[in-house]
């Protein structure tokens, strides 16, 4: 229960990495082009992942059990330098732009609102 429960969330902490990842290397339109395939890559290796995990679990031998305990530690370190062969490219600084303030009482009008139509 308790790796369930810590793979659980280290899995959620996965996708704001990635975005921000993204973020860093992708430049407004193509940052949900690069998203969108990261999300495809992601998915097509999740389901190798499976079928190569099902047939370990078909043959159920040792060596087939650590064969694949293997190549999933493996992925990991192609995985650490496909990242760290991806070139930063410093971000453009942000255009200054005034805030327009709010105000305040306008998200309590709001709820109030909404509340009396119910």
């Amino acid at each position: 229960m308790v790796a369930t429960c810590l793979l659980r969330m280290l899995d959620q902490s996965t996708p704001p990495l990635q975005q921000s990842l993204v973020g860093a290397l992708a430049q407004g339109g193509e940052r949900v082009r690069t998203m969108a395939l990261v999300r495809s890559v992601r998915n097509t290796a999740l389901s190798a992942g499976f079928l190569v995990a099902g047939l370990a679990l078909a043959v159920h031998t040792s060596p087939a059990m650590m064969a694949m305990l293997i190549g999933n530690g493996l992925s990991f370190f192609v995985l650490a330098a496909v990242i760290a062969s991806l070139p930063l490219r410093p971000r453009p600084p942000l255009p200054h732009r005034a805030v327009r303030a709010r105000p305040r009482g306008a998200p309590v009008r709001r709820c109030a609102t909404a509340a009396s139509c119910c």
